[in-house]
């Protein structure tokens, strides 16, 4: 022990000796280490961190939706569930302070957190007997709920929050570390007592259903079990069960099964970073190594054997890997920052990145393995000592053909890696590119959204809630700046989705097999606002009331797919499955709008007017405001103006619609700007890889430019052959970057929009950029080399 720390004194001596090689080389590393440590940390905190629950590997979650009769046919015909539990995402507007606010919260079934081996840190949670129709009204708040909004009070238990005007008792805290990935859910409450309707509704497939499987039983088993129930319940409710099944999924694998790919991507580019910066390290190590040829001879004269060169070697890459591995961790806190700040909500427990033990130890771990890798075989080589040859060089450094050939193959061979990420990101940033210039069917300019969710309590009654909505519709109309304002109940862009049956009057359809139709409630103006091409027939009126004619408007797409060869003006529709099909006339055709996403295709759509909505629960309506004046200016107005209508409704997701799209859009620029950004590492650490070759050997070469240009080379001839020797590396790595970039980004696809893996243009023009970038790296120890004296060189040692 005492050995090995006199040769970290000695390496840290040696280190000391030469700062420049020290500060370079740690740069080096600490780029490579720091980029891989940041991405280490984020995977951790999304794909490996154990969910936050008890025993989180035996939870399964349910593919899809799950209606709550459903749920209970599981739970009550499964023999290898242990507990099972459902939730879905409810908004809670509260109203208990000044001003009315939405909370993001969830409805649950009795026995979720149960499911999910859950305790509070006060009180206690939701239970079986809580979940019942007309229960009472309780809520179950997380922790940081209670410290924003009830400042931490020690005796919460018992006490009332408001929500929607309803008074609400809290029965329970949940622990700090309680999470419920992809939902900010801060309030909880039983789902039966919220929407007895609904969880009466064998159709409304919208519960999230986690499963605990009993001990002992093997999750094909219990697969086997869940497809029979499914089957069964398909015949006996064809209507609502067709085609419905239950998958098991491991609820952390599902979680991340959207992002897993990309993630894994952008670890191999900060991998490829890494390898260039121990190639750069590497080529650093050759150099000295040849400087220090003759201290190596004499150690060796003096007894010393090849393995402890060596080791001594590797103990110096080891202790600089460790020191660059710590300078690292600065730059990985940057980046995994950068990258917490800039990740879209879709990505679970980005948040949760953080630097603990784990990441320490990687670190730690990753550090020593690069010194490992780029000072074995530089310290192989100086270790290899011709103690004649050496000797007899009276102190000059020589240096090797083989240094020199393994100095150029690793340079080529970080140019290859350089280039697989910039063709990489130059892929992405096409598809980016192309994105942008996707139209979405309509004027996203000066448009200002908003949502509200109107109390069943207060507006179950339908003309009360039209009258409100017509009313703040009127008053945001009457607003200086206001060009015009329409309403519709899914806005395009936005979070949520609502579909039906549909019936077609005089076509014979399957039971459980009809066409599933997104559907619009929208007010007159919608269209107009948003800028949307009426194609046939006409708008929505202030006549359409619910004792006239129910109308709809159809979109081109559902024109195309259900009456390709037909007028479909005046053929009637319905929604399938209902009681008593209201018929609605088809009055107008508009134009496709891009709803869900700028890469999306538009699906069959119809709209009807929001005056003629006959469901009581569909409370819900986003507002859309054409403005002539910055969007973002009115909303104070705006939110004055409903508070005259009804001072306890909030005003929510107040966005500009082009904000809404750039967020539907977060995803792709998180890829691109974190491949780019490691791409832009790997080419800068390539230029000075290559300036750091090309330097070297102008310094080894010296006396060689003296005897040339004494002999009559001119100074273009010397910049000529300097240059030549860079551009052969340069080429050499491009050609080979090329191949496996041909090879490897087709892994890429996934990622890309309109654009292909091996998109030409792409692949012509990263190589130019990498090779002019190199060539600016090769001309200053060109220029350099014309400037020898031959005098002086002819004496240089």
């Amino acid at each position: 022990m005492e050995k090995f720390w006199k040769e970290i004194q000695f390496a840290l001596r040696m280190l000391r000796k030469s700062p420049g090689f020290t500060v370079v080389a740690v740069l080096t590393l600490a780029l490579g280490i720091g980029a891989n440590t940041a991405m280490f940390s984020v995977i951790r905190a999304v794909m490996l961190k154990p969910l936050p629950y008890n025993e989180p590997e035996n939870l399964f979650r349910l593919s899809g939706g799950t209606s709550y009769p459903d749920l209970q046919d599981l739970k009550q015909s499964s023999k290898s569930i242990k507990d099972i539990g459902g939730y879905r995402r409810e908004v809670m507007d509260l109203t208990s302070g000044r001003v009315p606010e939405r909370i993001e919260g969830a409805a649950v079934t009795g026995d979720f957190f149960r499911t999910l081996g859950i305790q509070p840190q006060k009180g206690r949670v939701i239970g079986p007997n809580d979940d019942i129709p007309g229960g009472a009204k309780i809520v179950l708040i997380s922790d940081a709920f209670w410290k924003n909004y009830m400042a931490g009070d020690p005796d919460v238990i018992g006490k009332s929050v408001s929500i929607a005007s309803i008074p609400y008792t809290v029965i329970g805290v949940l622990p700090p570390t309680f999470e419920l990935p992809n939902l900010k859910a801060q309030m909880f409450s039983p789902i039966r007592a919220e929407s007895s309707e609904e969880t009466n509704a064998r159709g409304a497939h919208t519960m999230r259903v986690v499963v605990r499987l009993a001990a002992n039983v093997i999750v094909d088993q219990a697969q086997s079990e869940f497809n029979a129930i499914a089957k069964r319940l398909e015949k006996q409710y064809p209507e609502e069960n067709t085609d419905v099944r239950f998958v098991l999924n491991p609820w952390q694998q599902f979680l991340v099964k959207d992002v897993q790919r990309a993630l894994l991507i952008l670890l191999v580019a900060v991998g490829f970073v890494l390898l260039i910066a121990c190639t750069n390290v590497a080529n650093l190590f050759l150099a000295r190594a040849t400087e220090r040829e003759k201290e190596m001879a004499i150690r060796a004269a003096l007894g010393a054997g090849r393995a402890s060169l060596l080791r001594q070697l590797i103990v110096e890459g080891v202790v600089l890997a460790i020191i660059g591995g710590f300078a690292g961790l600065f730059i990985a806190s940057w980046i995994s920052d950068f990258a917490v700040r800039l990740g879209p909500e879709n990505i679970p427990r980005l948040q949760n990145t953080r630097f603990d033990f784990i990441v320490f130890a990687v670190t730690l771990g990753l550090s020593v393995f690069t010194g490992l890798l780029f000072s074995l075989a530089p310290g192989l080589h100086a270790s290899k000592i011709n103690l004649e040859e050496s000797l007899r060089e009276s102190g000059r450094a020589t240096g090797s053909r083989t240094r020199q050939r393994m100095r150029n193959v690793l340079a080529t061979l970080e140019i290859a890696l350089a280039i697989v990420l910039l063709i990489g990101a130059g892929l992405l940033i096409r598809s980016f590119w192309s994105l942008q210039n996707v139209r979405p069917g309509f004027r996203t300019d000066h448009v200002l959204t908003m949502n509200f969710l109107l109390p069943l309590t207060t507006y179950a009654d339908i003309d009360k809630r039209s009258q409100f909505f017509e009313q703040v519709l009127q008053r945001i109309k009457n607003l200086p700046g206001v060009e015009s304002v329409g309403s519709t109940s899914e806005l395009p862009f936005g979070t949520g989705s609502g579909f039906h049956n549909l019936a077609i009057e005089g076509r014979r359809m399957a039971v459980g097999k009809e066409p599933e139709i997104y559907a619009r409630s929208i007010s007159p103006d919608y269209f107009h606002t948003l800028g949307i091409a009426v194609l046939q027939g006409r708008v929505f009126s202030m006549q359409d009331r619910k004792d006239t004619l129910p109308v709809a408007i159809v979109n081109e797409k559902f024109v195309r797919r259900f009456f390709p060869q037909e007028n479909s003006l005046g053929k009637r529709i319905a929604w399938a499955r209902a009681d008593a099909p209201i018929w609605m006339t088809i009055v107008g055709v508009v134009s496709d709008v891009k709803s869900f996403g700028l890469d999306l295709e538009e699906e069959p759509a119809v709209y009807t007017p929001f005056t003629q909505e006959p469901r009581f629960w569909k409370t819900w309506m986003n507002m859309v405001v054409r403005t002539s004046v910055d969007p973002s200016s009115l909303i104070a107005t705006i939110q004055k103006e409903v508070a005259r209508v009804d001072k306890n409704v909030p005003v929510a997701d107040l966005l500009t619609m082009d904000a809404l799209i750039s967020e539907s859009i977060g995803e792709r620029r998180f890829h691109l700007l974190l491949l780019g950004l490691f791409a832009g590492l790997a080419l800068l650490l390539a230029g000075v890889g290559i300036y750091g070759i090309l330097s070297y050997n102008v310094r080894q070469r010296t006396q060689e430019m003296g005897i040339r240009m004494a002999l009559g080379a001119s100074q273009r001839e010397i910049l000529r052959l300097i240059l030549s020797q860079g551009i052969r590396l340069v080429v050499l790595g491009a050609f080979i970057g090329i191949g496996a970039a041909l090879a490897v980004t087709r892994f890429l696809q996934s990622l890309l929009y309109a654009v292909g893996s091996n998109d030409l243009l792409t692949f012509l023009i990263v190589p130019l950029i990498v090779i002019g970038v190199a060539l600016l790296a090769c001309y200053a120890p060109a220029k350099r080399a014309t400037r020898v004296n031959p005098v002086v060189a002819l004496r240089y040692e």
